[in-house]
């Protein structure tokens, strides 16, 4: 009998902390602690490129990439189909080159520095928190002469 009532007090005790400790990491769950939205955007790039940041912006209806490139002679795109975004094509409108080599399907300064490739997107209709995704499509010729192609993964949230 003793045994049995020691059981029972344990179980009795120890159930109670269980229950509240189920009840707390819910309560944790359903206000979004163990998820944060931190998900402002995601570039996965092939080498020879670094793709850093990326933001499609609600107002602008732009996109933006910030690229670079090492060991490359010359880099290139198509203007109205190198970038796509949620299977729409996103025409670009700055290739961060200077006027006015600007939009001359060449990138120059990718080569050197961080470019800030914008896009027009405003046929995609999207707004703030909305996802999406998408690629951009580059060719290049790498310093040895050997022409390329690299895509250039990207996804996140509309800021």
């Amino acid at each position: 009998m003793r045994k049995a009532q020691t059981a029972m007090e344990f179980l009795m005790t120890y159930s109670w902390v269980a229950i509240i400790m189920l009840i707390v990491l819910a309560a944790l769950f359903a206000l979004g602690v163990f998820n944060p939205n931190i998900n402002k955007g995601i570039c996965n790039s092939e080498v020879p490129f670094s793709c850093t940041d990326i933001k499609l912006g609600e107002n602008t209806d732009s996109l933006s990439l910030s690229l670079r490139a090492s060991g490359v002679k010359y880099i290139g795109y198509n203007i109205n189909n190198a970038v796509k975004i949620n299977d729409v094509n996103c025409p670009i409108t700055d290739d961060g080159d200077p006027a006015p080599n600007n939009l001359d399907e060449k990138m120059v300064n990718a080569k050197t520095a961080y470019v800030e490739v914008k896009c027009d997107a405003g046929a995609l209709n999207l707004i703030k928190d909305d996802e999406f995704s998408g690629s951009i499509i580059l060719d290049y010729t790498e310093i040895n002469g050997l022409m390329h192609n690299a895509e250039i993964t990207f996804n996140g949230l509309v800021e």
